[in-house]
């Protein structure tokens, strides 16, 4: 069996650790990553969803303006040859 000496220097030692480790703050030193959040997921998909559906109406915007200056071209042809009474 081991023989304990008691030794107050390391006591004191010892406890003075102690009340030096017990006087700490708490003040956060940390980055917080948004990025593996759900919200922050549910967020980007949301955005994603949303520039497609922006990029899909560009598109049909411009088949609708092409498909309205074709109709104009053709009524303005049109017009031209009731002008000239059909005659080609």
């Amino acid at each position: 069996m081991t023989e304990v000496k008691s030794k107050f220097e390391k006591a004191d030692t010892y406890a003075g650790k102690l009340e030096k480790g017990g006087r700490l703050k708490f003040a956060i030193n940390a980055d917080i990553d948004y990025s593996k959040s759900p919200a922050t997921n549910d967020l980007k998909k949301v955005l994603a969803l949303s520039e497609s559906t922006v990029a899909s109406f560009a598109q049909l915007a411009q088949k609708d303006a092409n498909n309205i200056r074709k109709t104009g071209e053709s009524w303005q042809q049109f017009d031209q040859n009731l002008s000239q009474g059909f005659s080609k």
